[in-house]
């Protein structure tokens, strides 16, 4: 009886332990959260101010700086806040070139300053955390997850991997050895500002476009500018140059995952604006139909996904209800690209609904 009153005890006692230390549990936990989410965030612009840090001391020219959604620009004179969703990366420093001539301009250290200073402040920061000084235990762990943070982002980043999209690493050997990926790398780039200024994919100037292999595809960068082209051509209403473009990808398995969905949602445009019959617009739909709902702030997807709601309304509502229908849709693409880092991108997507209400309603929207 007295073993069962001792064992009693200590349970209580230990139970009574465990109940005055949840609070400081808690503490610790909201604590470790905290610093892990702070220095990954913290180490996301540590990175692309890396870019923009080695890219001003090659001679680029900055651009925009994007940290998730929001973009800071600069217009003439003035710093402006814009937005942009990009379903490839949580932030972005996009930077002009030097005017030099191509053979000349540097890439490497642009393209790798991010893992560099990475790099750098996640070794002191390790560091830091393991000398000698009386740190209290956020401060400790602060620094530590600091450091950590900026390793593993060297790691992630440095290794070359193509999955959705080049890495800094991957973007990296695909400019090193290619050398049309380098020049259209440069000439990309320059025509960024001419999209912030309003002009559209067919207003950019095709003059530079050289011919492109089709085994080069596979590099993003050529890959790219095949769809700028193809971008250019559906500006244009030049649908069959348009379906050459998009076929000069085929088979699509040799492509990292992130051209392989943007050529398949691209099908399925060109497959309603060209009316082909239901059934291949309906496969490709169910195909891509959760990647559409996942992305769905990225404003080409949206463009994809609303000319998809006016081929199906075409199918099943009245002509007054789809009237109805239509002013949503348009205030929903005009709400998005309403402060759009690239008005002539959303210009764009605009005009490619204007053609397929025009193709299944009989009816323009009003710009």
């Amino acid at each position: 009886m007295k073993k069962l009153q001792a064992v009693y005890e200590m349970l209580e006692y230990t139970f009574d332990s465990c109940l005055h230390s949840i609070p400081s549990i808690l503490l610790l936990i909201m604590t470790t959260a905290a610093a892990i989410t702070l220095s990954f965030y913290l180490q996301i612009i540590v990175h692309e101010s890396g870019h923009l840090l080695f890219g001003k001391l090659t001679g680029y020219r900055f651009l925009s700086f994007r940290i998730w959604n929001k973009v800071l620009v600069r217009e003439g004179h003035r710093w402006r806040m814009k937005t942009y969703s990009d379903r490839e990366s949580i932030g972005q420093c996009l930077m002009l070139p030097p005017h030099i001539t191509n053979r000349k301009t540097p890439y490497a250290l642009n393209n790798l300053g991010g893992i560099l200073l990475n790099g750098i402040t996640g070794v002191f920061f390790l560091c830091l955390s393991f000398a000698n000084i009386a740190f209290t235990y956020t401060a400790w762990l602060f620094t530590f997850t600091f450091g950590l943070f900026g390793i593993i982002m060297l790691i992630a980043n440095g290794l070359p991997i193509k999955y959705f999209g080049n890495n800094d690493g991957a973007n990296y050997l695909a400019l090193r050895k290619n050398k049309s990926a380098r020049y259209f790398y440069i000439k990309q780039l320059e025509q960024l500002p001419d999209l912030q200024k309003g002009k559209t994919y067919g207003d950019l100037s095709l003059e530079f476009n050289r011919e492109i292999h089709a085994k080069d595809l596979s590099n993003p960068i050529i890959g790219w500018q095949r769809m700028l082209e193809y971008y250019s051509y559906l500006d244009q209403g030049l649908w069959e140059k348009a379906r050459e473009c998009l076929s000069a990808f085929q088979p699509v398995e040799s492509l990292d995952k992130g051209m392989q969905y943007t050529i398949q949602l691209e099908e399925l445009f060109l497959g309603i604006v060209m009316r082909e019959n239901s059934a291949e617009i309906e496969m490709r739909y169910q195909k891509m139909k959760g990647f559409l709902k996942k992305n769905h702030k990225d404003i080409d997807t949206i463009r994809i996904h609303l000319a998809y709601k006016i081929y199906r309304d075409s199918q099943v509502l009245t002509y007054d209800e789809r009237i109805k229908k239509q002013e949503g849709y348009r205030k929903e693409i005009k709400r998005r690209g309403r402060n759009y880092l690239y008005p002539g991108k959303a210009e764009f997507c605009m005009k490619m609904l204007r053609i397929i209400f025009d193709q299944y309603f009989c009816y323009t929207v009003a710009g």
